[in-house]
């Protein structure tokens, strides 16, 4: 792959997890698992979500009072050429508030509740790429 179509593969891959955050943080789970590969697995909270049942599963177990932003910051993608893949490595902020109540302006902040490492592989899918598999390994948790 050329680095012009190389580059494009890594703004790709961008866009593609920053709108699958987005809508995590939304509760827009179609345009979730549209970000997602039809093969993709997510290891989320413990578990291993393959699918969009599993996926919508957990997805709609979620607290219906919960604030959530996630903000993903000095990301890298590493595009391989000869297997067609590539994977990104970033820093997930996430900032979340959830005491039962339903807010219509902000929500309380105390702060990020954790940052993680994300890791993420993308697969190329009709002319797009998608999460193949994402996983977030919490490296500093908040104290309660």
């Amino acid at each position: 792959m050329d680095p012009e179509n190389s580059g494009l593969v890594e703004w790709k891959c961008q866009k593609a997890i920053v709108a699958f955050f987005r809508c995590l943080d939304e509760c827009n789970y179609l345009g979730l698992l549209a970000r997602m590969h039809p093969e993709g697995v997510w290891l989320r909270q413990g578990k291993q979500l393959k699918g969009e049942r599993q996926i919508m599963e957990a997805m709609h177990a979620r607290s219906e009072t919960l604030r959530v932003c996630h903000i993903l910051t000095n990301v890298t993608v590493d595009v391989d050429s000869e297997s067609g893949r590539a994977s990104l490595f970033g820093y997930l902020l996430v900032f979340r508030h959830d005491d039962g109540k339903k807010y219509k302006g902000p929500a309380p902040l105390r702060g990020p509740s954790s940052i993680n490492a994300c890791n993420a592989e993308f697969r190329p899918i009709d002319g797009d790429w998608r999460i193949h598999r994402i996983e977030n390994i919490p490296t500093l948790m908040a104290q309660e």
